[in-house]
């Protein structure tokens, strides 16, 4: 688990809003939606503060959350669900502030995150079909893989689904134990994809590695000291195998 960091908070906003993680969103939209949820967040805090509200959504909300961050410094425990109880206090900060507006203003705020929500719980659904399936890919990987070789896993939070049903040759694995080394970086879209940085880091002293790939955000590592060859493809997953070139 990744020690606390600003994509952690992002996503806890995504979770909170819109119900879901949007990993790979564009990055323009984005860039537009946070800081105008954050806006009203503010603005909600604002209007609670001058009801004499703020003192309750301060310490049901911010002051446990707080503790949760500051705690994950020496022992990780951020995840979204751990503070799944503020909430509440985040929908009435919400609510206070599009109390504020105009009857008219207010509809089309509360239609506008409704429908974000909506769109948000179809997408990881539509975009990838049926769940993938990790007891066939486990057993494929055992079959194949010796011990000692490398397997990268892109995004990195596929590798804990992988684990629990892997039961083959020990291999080296990347993943979501290197997310907080590369998961902050420009170039790193959400988390999802993983620079090509990165990877010459993680695999500078092999001769070939296994990239087990999300078949919804494939990485572009453009012409490389690699080549690539698929050797497996499950619903919503595909198997690479990558060599160096001579």
């Amino acid at each position: 688990m990744p020690p606390p960091q600003p994509r952690l908070a992002l996503e806890t906003l995504d979770q909170f809003i819109l119900g879901a993680e949007q990993r790979g969103w564009p990055v323009p939209l984005v860039l537009v939606f946070i800081p105008s949820i954050v806006a009203l967040l503010l603005l909600g805090v604002y209007r609670a503060w001058q009801a004499g509200r703020l003192s309750f959504v301060l310490l049901s909300t911010g002051l446990p959350v707080l503790v949760i961050w500051v705690v994950s410094y020496w022992s990780p425990i951020y995840l979204s669900r751990h503070v799944a109880f503020a909430l509440p206090g985040v929908v009435l900060l919400l609510m206070e502030a599009a109390l504020s507006f105009r009857p008219m203003l207010r509809s089309v705020i509360i239609v506008v995150l409704v429908e974000a929500a909506l769109v948000a719980q179809a997408m990881p659904l539509a975009d990838q079909g049926n769940a993938i399936p990790w007891s066939r890919v486990a057993q494929w990987m055992a079959s194949e893989v010796r011990s000692g070789d490398v397997a990268v896993f892109s995004p990195p939070f596929a590798q804990a689904a992988f684990e629990i049903k892997y039961n083959g040759p020990p291999v080296e694995e990347y993943g979501i134990g290197e997310y907080e080394t590369y998961a902050c970086q420009p170039d790193a879209v959400l988390g999802v994809h993983i620079p090509l940085g990165t990877i010459r880091e993680w695999v500078r002293n092999r001769a070939e590695f296994w990239l087990l790939e999300d078949a919804r955000w494939p990485n572009d590592w453009g012409d490389w000291e690699f080549q690539e060859a698929l050797r497996a493809e499950f619903p919503g997953l595909r198997i690479y195998q990558y060599s160096r070139r001579q």
